[in-house]
């Protein structure tokens, strides 16, 4: 890529920083309009718009909410403004999708074919169907089954146009790695701007965490990818001194957005790459990495250490209360003991629309309180959305299908390891996602995570197929 494509990135990125900050939703419906206009006339360039868009907008207004309050914040962006009943991502990953299909029929059926993960991904959709349409049949559905249904097959749209659009775009090892260029320099664009953004917030209030979007969970995925280029004999010197450098901004970032999820993601993924690697000198280089990313983020506000150190230490937040914990715990309790008393649950889950009832185990909080669920779910004693993806799994897709779709998940991701460490491919792309695809399947709870992993599932098959079966 030419410096100036790498600047015009960046621009963009902070373009849609402050399309989000300012709340221009009708902004975002135009770059839409116009995103899907151009996959009408010539379909790489519109999946090129999507590509670009999807990365470069933020899912939450994070300044905003410090200034004008959760409730108040205006909703720009592509993935907050709304156009009619739903937000701009959801008409323009379906219509996007619709035209992929009708386009380039041959090349969908043909991924599906080959790719074990993605048709297995399809068939759960297809029982889930099902399990909609039973719910019609045997009279058993909600006030908002519907509804829900038609959100819960977003899920599968969002990773099966993620997968399409990058797999599409790449023709080539050079495609491959300037795509994943571009993926990593929007990542470390939008931290540089949580930064500033903090860094300002600060002159007039006092900060002790800051916020930000969902996208923030591919920091274990874009640590590691650091972590090889810099051991990797084949990168430039320059490569590296980027490699060390990005190292040092993404551990100021997670003490500065601290959150136990991400924290745990990180170490998690650590311990896998030190696993696979071997060198354990690496205990003593991290630990210096995130000696000089603490001395940094002190000087600027120690507010923030306190309040890491405070999320390390503490797992029952008073100030929170234990709610949000219980309210997980109970919903796990009703979907499992539920699914336990049918067999068809059991397996493949309540489908499109599914719901729980805390039946079983009664909720003990108030949950109209804090926005544990829709007002209307409580009134109705029906909830169709539990926290986390792995609840909502469960309920969705069953206990025995979640499994299978784990496993397959995580067989498909060490085979890529393997495959790569017999051929000798140090790979600092490949194995950066192979090592974090599994994990980061199960915290996919926002449409930009699904689109996100399925761009990920995207760039592991594209390598798995040109290096690893060829």
């Amino acid at each position: 890529m030419k410096w100036y494509e790498y600047i015009g990135i960046i621009v963009y990125v902070i373009l849609a920083y402050f399309i989000n900050k300012t709340g221009l939703s009708s902004l975002s419906i135009l770059i839409f309009l116009f995103g899907i206009s151009v996959a009408a006339v010539n379909l790489e360039n519109g999946l090129k718009f999507f590509f670009l868009n999807v990365l470069a907008f933020s899912d939450f207004s994070f300044v905003n909410m410090y200034v004008e309050g959760l409730d108040l914040m205006p909703l720009g962006g592509i993935y907050m403004a709304k156009l009619g009943g739903a937000t701009v991502i959801v008409y323009w990953s379906i219509m996007l999708g619709a035209i992929m299909f009708l386009r380039e029929i041959r090349f969908v059926f043909e991924l599906f074919r080959r790719n074990n993960f993605l048709f297995l991904l399809l068939s759960v959709l297809v029982i889930s169907i099902l399990g909609f349409c039973f719910s019609l049949i045997f009279n058993t559905a909600g006030n908002e089954t519907l509804r829900m249904a038609i959100s819960d097959a977003g899920f599968f749209i969002n990773i099966f146009i993620g997968f399409f659009t990058i797999f599409y775009l790449m023709k080539n090892l050079a495609d491959y790695n300037r795509y994943f260029k571009i993926f990593a320099l929007i990542f470390m664009t939008q931290i540089l701007i949580s930064f500033v953004s903090s860094y300002l917030l600060l002159q007039t209030q006092v900060l002790f965490n800051f916020t930000s979007g969902t996208e923030s969970y591919l920091i274990a995925t874009i640590f590691i990818f650091y972590l090889l280029t810099i051991q990797n004999n084949s990168s430039s010197r320059k490569d590296k001194i980027i490699g060390i450098v990005g190292l040092i901004i993404l551990i100021m970032y997670l003490l500065i957005v601290a959150a136990r999820g991400r924290i745990f993601i990180l170490g998690f993924a650590i311990v896998i790459y030190l696993i696979y690697q071997k060198k354990f000198q690496l205990l003593i280089a991290i630990p210096l990495i995130f000696l000089i990313a603490y001395q940094i983020v002190d000087l600027i506000n120690p507010n923030f250490l306190n309040y890491f150190m405070w999320k390390l230490t503490t797992f029952i937040p008073t100030d929170e209360g234990a709610d949000s914990s219980n309210v997980r715990y109970i919903s796990l309790v009703n979907i499992v003991l539920e699914s336990m008393n049918n067999p068809y649950y059991f397996f493949f889950g309540k489908g499109l629309g599914g719901y729980f009832q805390a039946e079983i185990m009664p909720f003990t909080m108030d949950l109209t309180k804090g926005g544990a669920f829709n007002y209307s779910w409580i009134i109705e004693g029906k909830f169709y959305r539990p926290h986390g993806i792995i609840l909502y799994s469960l309920l969705k897709f069953g206990i025995v299908m979640s499994a299978v779709l784990f496993f397959s998940l995580l067989k498909y991701c060490y085979k890529g390891i393997v495959y790569l460490k017999a051929k000798k491919n140090q790979d600092p792309i490949a194995i950066s996602i192979f090592m974090t695809l599994p994990i980061l399947f199960i915290i996919i709870f926002s449409s930009k995570l699904q689109i996100l992993f399925g761009i990920l599932l995207g760039f592991s098959y594209f390598i798995y197929k040109k290096i690893m079966l060829e």
